[in-house]
């Protein structure tokens, strides 16, 4: 049994016990409902159960496809009478099954109950999974649907559409087994959806993988059973192809859920998993199929070496033959010249006829035998005495006899000595014999009789129709092999040649066969020429060597080649010829210089289009965070507004409230002094409002609402100042304002919290002067540098002791100074805990960020950076170390030229 019959074999035997599973499972969930088992319905609790006609709908489809087997099984072997009736059985149950899924399409189609749902068995309430009582899910009916009309196409022969079909159920049981896998519910069912269950996905794997290895010689299969290099690459990469991405997307979406990295991260990951594990894959496989042609090869080349012997010994044999003809000759003409000796001396003749191994006998006018020899008698079965007088029609089979007795008539009729080859059957067998017979005279001269002697060359026809066979194998072979094929002699003759080459020099066949190589390419025989004749002088072959150029054949058109030259030795060991190979690689090197082409294009628009994305994401964060400061500085000016108008209203009758009191404070005070004696009831009123600590305290209390008024305003200003919506124009602006205002914004990150400590804030502004620059822009770098240390100086805050902090407490500094009279400069540093250089390299690149996941998007420096370097001719730099800090420098121009 050969490697691919086995495989069939084993995936048939795979299919029926696919169908026996599938009904049992079946089996075991209906049982399930009938004694309301829970753990046979669902599995484990919480899981989605598989409904009761979903379990019949496995028993009748695992049973149609045991039918299916069964049938087949009594076609190929027993012949069976009654596979028509199976046949028909099992056609009946795929009908039914597909009834069912195409009944609960409708159902979910139309929003219909036909009341096959809970025909047999009633849903509990609140079953898992379930939008409607004892259906089956749309996916599971699909699948039934599918896989009903497989076994149905599969009980017509139509092999290939059941495959195909067959594998969209695969598909939606393979989907659902990965979506408990992976924990993904929607793999398996949607929530106004009934749910697909675990083992009804495992179910319809078995089910539609068995269908498909049902008949694994037919339709699809046929590519994966195959022998050839295709279907042991199918047979080798199928398992990968299913169980490797699989297998890695788990593992990628673990890694996605443990936020071990993001879904950007997690897809490029599975990309280059895929494409390393499957290019070593395809490397691997190439390696095996590698292995299997340099086997074919070193085959063809035993093949060849094994000709050649075989042409040496057919040359060997025929020359031996010659030899054995000349001797036999030789032997008819000395018994030719003995026949008077022989005529004296009967008992030498006699005693020479029986120590020979040929057949000799002497016959009549009317063929019959005056001698033989006893070799030629017992090989026919008889002694020498029994073939005395008898002719060859009592001795041979009527079918021999009649040509055998023919033939000796006209040799003596002719009167001539003939040599021929004689078929005769002995026990059936056939027997050739190479037969000398000469006419026997008498003394006067006269036709007597026949005179004959054969030998049996039954071993030398055999070996030379098989000598003949092998010969006419090899120049078929050479005839219609697809590269050119040359035989030639020392003396640069064309001895073989086959259509391809010929073809390929232009000239025909007729032509080459006995010329030289100058006679039939007279432009190009010189330098073949030296070629061959260095390959005829070493004796070493030059193999696969590229050539190009016109030939006859093709002018105007340039080729190229790949030829080989070996010697073929002689007897001696020497080289007795040359041959000579040539294929045509034109189409391979068009091939390869198109492919090269198409990669450099290939590169380039890479290239291009990398830089575009570039330039995308960069003008995309800009666009976001632009849109974000905008919104931003809307935002801020519509409350300073908002908040500036009831406070200026307020500040505006602070002054008079202040009048208004002391007047009426003034006024009490006279009261007091011309009514000293009041009534009684006003005397309570003062004592139980306490009017003396009111005239003393209302002053103050005055005092501290239009302190708290100041602070209003100074804080709206500040946040005008920053937000700068009314200044998107560059102008001259002071820049200690600007930085005053983000620390105003700043000032309750800055200050002490129960849950991190006070951050020391120092100024160090020299004497600036107006700076022209795009205020609302710099506030923004700003606000980034600032609440960056402040985020740095609260993250290394943690990580140190209340003592370590009051020991070393945490401060940023901002400095300011004109440099060179015209730059100015700005220093913003920290003494957090710093960064490494590789941090600190990549710091201003676009999404390069080293907060947590939500806490940063790694635009902010990215955008400083463009405001101070691209908007103002600046520049912006960083210097850090561990445990040292850092310091941001922003240097601008005092005067930005247009």
């Amino acid at each position: 049994m050969t490697e691919k019959t086995e495989f069939a074999a084993f995936l048939q035997s795979y299919s029926r016990k696919a169908g026996i599973i599938a009904t049992l499972i079946g089996c075991v969930v209906l049982l399930g409902w009938i004694l309301d088992i829970t753990v046979l319905k669902s599995i484990l609790p919480g899981l989605v159960s598989m409904k009761a006609n979903t379990s019949i709908a496995f028993i009748l489809s695992g049973l149609s496809l045991c039918l299916w087997h069964d049938a087949e099984d009594r076609r190929q072997h027993a012949k069976d009478k009654r596979r028509k009736s199976s046949f028909d059985l099992s056609q009946m149950l795929a009908i039914i099954v597909i009834l069912i899924g195409l009944l609960t399409l409708i159902e979910y189609g139309f929003g219909w109950n036909i009341g096959i749902d809970e025909l047999l068995f009633k849903d509990p309430a609140g079953a898992v999974g379930t939008s409607a009582p004892g259906r089956m899910s749309p996916n599971s009916a699909l699948s039934f649907f599918m896989l009903g009309s497989a076994l149905l196409l599969l009980s017509k022969r139509m092999y290939r559409p059941a495959h195909c079909i067959s594998l969209g159920g695969f598909l939606i049981g393979f989907l659902g087994l990965l979506g408990y896998i992976y924990g993904i519910t929607s793999l398996y069912g949607k929530s106004y959806n009934t749910g697909v269950a675990l083992h009804t996905a495992i179910a319809f794997i078995l089910l539609s993988s068995g269908i498909l290895f049902a008949c694994p010689d037919r339709g699809l299969m046929t590519v994966v059973t195959s022998d050839k290099a295709g279907g042991l690459m199918a047979r080798r990469m199928s398992p990968a192809a299913i169980g490797i991405p699989s297998a890695l997307g788990w593992f990628i979406l673990w890694g996605y859920q443990s936020q071990i990295y993001d879904s950007e991260a997690g897809l490029a990951l599975f990309g280059v998993f895929n494409v390393v594990i499957f290019g070593f894959l395809i490397w691997w496989n190439a390696k095996f199929l590698n292995a299997v042609d340099t086997q074919r090869q070193r085959a063809e080349a035993a093949l060849k070496q094994l000709n050649q012997e075989l042409e040496d010994r057919v040359k060997e044999r025929t020359i031996e033959l010659s030899q054995l003809n000349e001797q036999l000759h030789q032997q008819i003409a000395e018994r030719q010249q003995t026949e008077d000796a022989l005529q004296v001396s009967y008992s030498l003749l006699q005693a020479v006829i029986e120590g020979t191994t040929d057949i000799i006998f002497i016959k009549d006018l009317q063929g019959r035998y005056l001698m033989i020899n006893s070799i030629g008698a017992s090989l026919l079965g008889k002694s020498v005495e029994e073939m005395i007088g008898k002719d060859d029609s009592e001795v041979f089979p009527p079918e021999v006899a009649p040509q055998l007795m023919e033939t000796d008539r006209r040799i003596m009729a002719s009167g001539t000595t003939q040599t021929l080859e004689e078929i005769v059957y002995i026990n059936d067998i056939a027997v050739t014999y190479l037969s000398t017979k000469n006419i026997y005279r008498d003394p006067q001269g006269n036709v007597i009789g026949l005179i004959g002697m054969s030998r049996d060359i039954s071993d030398r026809k055999a070996l030379e129709k098989e000598l003949a066979r092998r010969e006419q194998l090899l120049n078929s072979f050479i005839s219609v092999a697809p590269i050119g094929l040359s035989i030639l002699d020392d003396e640069m003759r064309y001895l073989q040649i086959n259509e391809a080459l010929a073809q390929i020099n232009g000239v025909s066949v007729e032509e080459h066969l006995g010329r030289s190589l100058a006679e039939v390419l007279p432009d190009v025989a010189q330098e073949i020429e030296s070629t061959l004749r260095k390959v005829l002088t070493t004796g070493e072959a030059i193999l696969n060597i590229e050539g190009c150029g016109e030939l006859p054949s093709n002018p105007g058109v340039l080729m190229h080649w790949l030829t080989s030259q070996f010697p073929i030795p002689g007897k001696d060991g020497k080289p007795m010829g040359i041959g000579v190979t040539v294929m045509d690689i034109t189409a391979r090197k068009q091939a390869e210089e198109a492919r090269r082409e198409k990669e450099v294009q290939l590169k380039e628009k890479n290239q291009q289009l990398e830089h575009t994305l570039q330039e995308l994401q960069r003008t995309q964060g800009q666009l976001i965070q632009s849109e974000k400061m905008s919104s931003l500085g809307q935002l801020v000016a519509g409350i300073a507004h908002e908040i500036n108008n009831p406070v200026n209203f307020i500040f505006g009758n602070l002054t008079h409230v202040r009048e208004y009191t002391q007047d009426l404070l003034n006024l009490l005070r006279l009261y007091h002094q011309q009514y000293p004696n009041s009534t009684p009831e006003i005397q309570e009123e003062i004592e139980a409002i306490d009017l003396d600590f009111m005239m003393e305290d209302f002053p103050n209390l005055l005092s501290s609402m239009k302190v708290g008024a100041d602070r209003i305003r100074e804080i709206v200003l500040s946040l005008r100042n920053f937000s700068r919506i009314d200044e998107a124009e560059m102008k001259a602006v002071d820049i200690h304002e600007g930085i005053d205002s983000t620390l105003m914004i700043l000032h309750n990150r800055l200050k002490a919290k129960p849950d991190h400590p006070n951050i020391q804030m120092i100024k160090e502004y020299g004497q600036l002067p107006k700076v022209e620059c795009y205020a609302g822009q710099l506030n923004q770098v700003f606000m980034n540098l600032l609440a960056n240390a402040i985020d740095a100086l609260d993250e290394y805050n943690k990580q140190r002791s209340l003592s370590e902090i009051k020991a070393n407490p945490s401060w940023i500094k901002i400095r300011t100074e004109v440099l060179d009279c015209d730059r100015v400069v700005i220093k913003i540093a920290d003494n957090g805990s710093g960064m490494t250089e590789a941090v600190r390299q990549q710091l201003f690149n676009p999404f390069f960020t080293t907060k947590a996941i939500g806490k940063g998007t790694g635009l902010g420096l990215a955008i400083s950076y463009q405001i101070v370097v691209e908007k103002h001719n600046g520049q912006l730099q960083c210097f850090s170390a561990p445990g040292r800090g850092a310091e941001f420098i922003i240097e601008i121009p005092l005067r930005q030229i247009v």
